[in-house]
């Protein structure tokens, strides 16, 4: 009874004086239209199915493509060229909140994860301030070689960094690298969503900017925690300055925690393998890191490779980090000049750091979606309507084709008659059995989507006249499904077909689920 996308089918039911209550589910409206629980405007009866197949088969929706790209633009009927266009079932807006909805889910039903990163980042902090405690307070940032002789009255030349400073520069070096390197443990599960991912965009479930923005905004919250467990433990432990500095080094951390994350999505989008993401980041991040100001100081770095300092992400964040701390510890005029000048850090404002470490996030996450894009030879291009015309015209005779096998086949006949001329009439046409499509789909090609497996599968609900029970409803569901496959779920009402279901999409936001589901 209709057959086309699915934000347009209440528009066009409504065109047929249709006004269904369940506004909000398109399955459940044609269901009461179908049904005759919903009548037309004025009418005292409901229409027929057979009705309802005949006006939709005089619609625009129910044309071949060549008489329907002549018919668009027509009142009441889709634009022209917007039929065209379309290649997914839903809009962009809607694939944005239904991945949401299971990215969400998906993050916080892995509970075991979120509880190893939780514990890892509180005990890391914890750790990591007893071991250096009391060693983030610097009365002085540096010294002169020369003994008795103050910074001030020192050539540069022979300024060195104080015990104090050593201590306080390598604490911040180190708490940057720990959190941009946490980041690495998240490539293996952004290599397993790609697969996934691609498997879908090949079968037009999401576009890629959906799937991308998704997978740009779910983490962070997550990340947000880890650091805070971190950086609480262990700020405080290590005495640095208890007043605005807290709050930059929350802010810049995170900017550059995120900017690390974005890091480990292109690698995971870009090379598609786990085991090359995994061996290219360390290095990729120790080369950056490297011209970060702590290893190597700006000052010393060999003009040839000057321009490293540049692209180097965690170098601004390292050395807006040590001119907050330099300018917020008390030190004295002669101190400030003399740290910040050792560095190569003097005309630096560290207000800048945190937009410069969200414009390198920024960029990361462009080229992410450039390389999670499809692949150019799979768009449409619908400006040139007439060249779609014309591939229609390649589909129509297609389908006449697959109509004249649909008349006739030689594996509708016995064997003894598939021998000799083909039958002349639509008489000698015989429905396929069930061993007939065996034989046939012997020889088809195999297909290339995405295979499901799930094994011992519970679902539980609290029961709501007594909160200390629970109602299972699924008891140790196994099955699986191949690529190509037709499988058809079949069950009394309220046996627990779309509980199932909703437990294999991942929907379900209550009860307990148990046993597992792998998509492969």
């Amino acid at each position: 009874v209709f057959c086309g996308p699915a934000n347009e089918a209440l528009q066009y039911f409504a065109r047929l004086g249709y006004r269904p209550t369940n506004v909000f589910n398109s399955a459940e409206a044609i269901i009461d239209i179908v049904g005759g629980i919903v009548l037309p405007e004025g009418a005292t009866q409901p229409k027929s199915p057979a009705e309802l197949a005949e006006l939709f088969e005089d619609s625009a929706y129910a044309m071949r493509p060549s008489e329907r790209g002549n018919s668009l633009g027509s009142a009441g009927e889709p634009q022209r060229g917007a039929w065209l266009m379309r290649r997914h079932a839903t809009t962009k807006k809607t694939q944005f909140y239904a991945l949401m909805q299971r990215q969400t889910l998906t993050m916080m039903r892995k509970k075991a994860q979120l509880k190893a990163g939780i514990s890892k980042n509180l005990l890391s902090g914890l750790f990591y301030g007893i071991l250096f405690f009391g060693q983030g307070h610097a009365s002085d940032m540096v010294q002169c070689v020369v003994p008795n002789v103050s910074v001030d009255n020192c050539d540069s030349s022979l300024i060195t960094l104080s015990p104090d400073g050593n201590n306080a520069s390598s604490l911040l070096f180190l708490l940057l690298i720990f959190t941009l390197m946490s980041n690495l443990e998240a490539i293996p599960d952004l290599c397993s969503q790609g697969r996934l991912y691609r498997r879908e965009l090949a079968a037009y479930a999401y576009s890629a900017s959906p799937y991308w923005l998704v997978n740009m905004i779910v983490p962070l919250p997550r990340l947000l925690l880890y650091l805070v467990l971190l950086l609480n433990a262990a700020y405080f432990l290590l005495e640095f300055p208890a007043n605005s500095l807290y709050g930059y080094t929350l802010g810049l951390s995170y900017a550059s925690n995120v900017t690390a994350y974005y890091l480990s999505t292109l690698l995971a989008a870009t090379l598609k393998s786990e085991a090359v993401a995994l061996a290219i980041f360390p290095v990729l991040f120790v080369m950056l890191s490297q011209f970060a100001g702590f290893s190597i100081k700006l000052p010393d770095v060999p003009d040839a490779w000057v321009w490293a300092t540049y692209v180097s992400f965690p170098r601004w964040v390292y050395e807006g980090q040590m001119v907050a701390f330099i300018r917020s510890s008390g030190f004295s005029g002669d101190q400030v000049d003399a740290s910040l000048e050792y560095f190569g850090f003097k005309h630096w404002s560290p207000e800048l750091s945190p937009f410069i470490a969200l414009a390198f996030a920024a960029f990361f996450a462009a080229l992410t979606y450039w390389n999670l894009r499809p692949p150019k030879d799979s768009l449409v291009k619908v400006d040139d309507v007439d060249t779609i015309m014309a591939d229609s015209r390649g589909q129509d005779q297609e389908m006449e084709e697959v109509a004249l096998l649909n008349t006739y086949n030689p594996l509708n006949s016995p064997s003894s008659e598939r021998e000799g001329a083909s039958p002349t009439s639509s008489q000698d046409y015989k429905p396929f059995t069930v061993e007939d499509y065996r034989a046939a789909s012997t020889n088809a090609p195999r297909s290339r989507g995405c295979r499901l497996m799930f094994h011992d599968l519970t679902y539980s609900v609290p029961d709501r006249k007594d909160r200390r029970r629970e109602l299972k409803i699924l008891r140790g569901v196994s099955g699986r499904t191949q690529p190509g496959e037709v499988c058809a779920l079949m069950g009394a009402s309220g046996a627990g077909k779309s509980t199932l279901l909703d437990v294999l999409a991942g929907r379900k936001t209550t009860g307990t689920i148990g046993g597992g589901v792998l998509f492969y």
